[in-house]
């Protein structure tokens, strides 16, 4: 069987609206799609602030506030865009769950345990000498 067939898929979608941006970056106008799960942070203040009107994307455009993209932030749309085209979003899910930070908590939570065991086993030992040894033997 493929790889996939050997791990559970264990993701739970939430609902999500899709958001579109007009951006500039290196010169050019670039739509940004963020998909915002309903009911979140982000979606609440969306839902507050409300649609621009022309007249105040105006207002902006003249005053200089024209959102520029960073190109980290461009990586990130690209990305997701990468993503969401070759569909491999809930596979990446998936095996975020079991992600590198985790394994090496796991490996240091070991190795921290494995000490202890080690520790309890060299006093038992010292304890035994001394036991045979007899009193005053130190």
């Amino acid at each position: 069987g493929s790889v996939g067939s050997m791990f559970p898929t264990t993701v739970t979608k939430k609902a999500t609206l899709v958001v579109k941006e007009t951006k500039e970056f290196a010169g050019e106008k670039v739509v940004v799609e963020k998909q915002i799960e309903v009911g979140s942070a982000e979606h609440e203040a969306l839902k507050k602030k409300g649609p621009k009107s022309n007249l105040e994307g105006l207002l902006d455009k003249l005053a200089g506030k024209n959102k520029n993209l960073t190109t980290l932030k461009k990586t990130e749309v690209d990305w997701g865009n990468f993503k969401q085209k070759e569909g491999i979003e809930d596979e990446l899910q998936t095996y975020r769950k079991d992600g590198y930070l985790e394994k090496v908590s796991f490996l240091q939570r070991s190795d921290d345990r494995l000490d202890e065991i080690l520790k309890k086993e060299r006093q038992q030992e010292r304890d035994a000498r001394k036991r045979v040894a007899g009193p005053g033997a130190d």
